[in-house]
């Protein structure tokens, strides 16, 4: 049953990769009519066959950046980011091929570098764009030459100069840089690479005047690739619901209406999140991993007790515990569903899919033992503890690791009367091996020394959040 549903699922994914190819290489089909038959106003029937040829060669690049996504591990695959890439990839090239009518010293080069560089990482950066360089190359030597004129004198150096600051670009911007430092590399390196382009108008047009009639489009060169990938950003983050540290931030803003909504009708919860998120995003970089992600997944760890916040502790202020009067099978069902609903409210909420999965993921299939020592107290019949189990999956991510841990660690050492090194040290140890025992770390990368130091990285963390205070006279 399992494998039929797997061979469906891969079906669906591949017509989805087919259909955004398809979808990609029309778009720029129709760029290119409207920049060179209806703006150009070229006979359609001299185009022909060049745009067949392309249309071949664009499907060949995008089929090749979908293999190395699949099949060398560049990033965790998915039709989304696919698509991502395919976009980006697609609307610098149309982007480039409209304002090449008003010079090509203007285009936007390295508009798709900037772009990857924010939401994929350092190799699918690279990848998209050569290809996005080499799409461009070779639509613009192919029609220059069908109109019988020479290749461009200009084209390979430009070329040279998008694959050179690209590939800088594309090692020096990644998923953490802030924005200013985003800025601040985009125009330091296009302005470093600038010199390739001057010396090859010295060299090919041994005109200084010829130099200054394109230096005016240098900023349009340098600025425009930076600007249009801050305005493309928030568009991208919105259209394909994904991450980049600007919306994650973003994500953390009390202000968000689900936050909002928490910290109404759950202030336990909220304030629980809150302490998570210091000790997850202390874990993060202690780990080298991205501490924004990690924030903004522990404040939206536990929304799902949204569904039913009176059933836990944390939002009981001294009133009447509603378990009370329930039996422990009713009393597990109710707490461990708020994972799964959790993930449902985010969706609800349009809130990344990463951190949704960390919603379901944060408690495993860890064992509810109060409940499960509730029920063996009040039966004489033998208790399986699988039946007072979270449902899962367990985590599959170092954050959703981080998360499990920080969550557990910071509700047993509230509950703690005395908050001593030895104490709060014992318990963060306990609850890290218990974790590894019932295999909660089996599907993400995590290592042990990751633990250790997330371990000692806790502890200390609670000597801040549970320091002492003297006692202040009254007056």
């Amino acid at each position: 049953m399992n494998e039929i549903k797997q061979i469906e699922n891969n079906k669906k994914t591949n017509l989805a990769n087919i259909m955004i190819i398809a979808v990609c290489v029309i778009f720029m089909l129709a760029i290119m009519v409207i920049r060179f038959n209806i703006i150009d106003k070229r006979a359609f029937d001299e185009t022909i066959f060049i745009y067949l040829s392309l249309v071949a060669v664009f499907s060949l690049c995008f089929t090749v950046v979908l293999f190395a996504l699949k099949h060398l591990n560049t990033v965790r695959y998915t039709v989304k980011v696919f698509g991502l890439i395919c976009f980006v990839i697609s609307i610098t090239y149309a982007i480039c091929i409209f304002i090449e009518k008003l010079s090509p010293y203007a285009m936007p080069v390295t508009l798709a570098v900037l772009l990857l560089s924010v939401f994929t990482d350092t190799k699918v950066a690279f990848l998209g764009n050569v290809f996005c360089v080499l799409m461009l190359y070779i639509t613009l030597m192919s029609l220059a030459i069908s109109g019988g004129q020479q290749m461009p004198y200009w084209l390979l150096p430009m070329m040279v100069f998008a694959i050179t600051a690209g590939t800088i670009l594309s090692i020096t911007v990644n998923r953490d840089t802030r924005r200013l430092t985003f800025i601040f590399f985009g125009i330091l390196i296009n302005t470093a690479c600038l010199p390739l382009l001057i010396i090859n108008e010295l060299i090919t047009q041994f005109s200084f005047s010829e130099l200054i009639n394109v230096l005016p489009y240098a900023p349009s060169l340098i600025f425009g690739s930076v600007l249009f990938a801050l305005m493309l950003q928030p568009i991208i983050e919105v259209a394909f619901n994904v991450n980049s540290n600007f919306r994650l931030m973003e994500l953390c803003d009390h202000h968000r209406p689900l936050l909002l909504r928490l910290a109404k009708s759950a202030p336990g919860t909220f304030n629980h999140s809150l302490t998570v998120a210091n000790l997850a995003e202390t874990c993060a970089r202690a780990i080298n991993e991205n501490t924004y992600f990690a924030r903004a997944a522990a404040y939206y760890h536990d929304v799902g007790k949204l569904k039913n916040t009176r059933y836990f502790k944390e939002n009981q202020f001294n009133e009447a515990n509603p378990h009370d009067g329930l039996t422990p099978e009713v009393s597990c069902d109710i707490i461990r569903k708020h994972a799964s609903q959790g993930a449902d409210i985010c969706k609800e909420y349009r809130i990344p899919q990463e951190i949704a999965v960390i919603t379901a993921e944060h408690h495993g299939t860890m064992p509810i033992a109060y409940f499960y020592n509730k029920a063996k107290e009040i039966t004489d019949r033998e208790v399986d503890i699988k039946d007072y189990r979270y449902f899962g999956p367990i985590p599959t991510s170092k954050v959703a690791a981080i998360i499990m841990i920080c969550d557990a660690a910071e509700a047993t050492v509230r509950a703690m009367k005395e908050h001593d090194y030895e104490k709060v040290e014992k318990i963060v140890k306990d609850i890290i091996d218990q974790r590894l025992r019932y295999g909660q770390f089996d599907n993400c990368d995590i290592t042990l020394k990751d633990l250790a130091t997330i371990k000692d990285t806790i502890v200390s963390a609670f000597g801040g959040l549970y320091h002492e205070r003297i006692q202040y006279p009254e007056v």
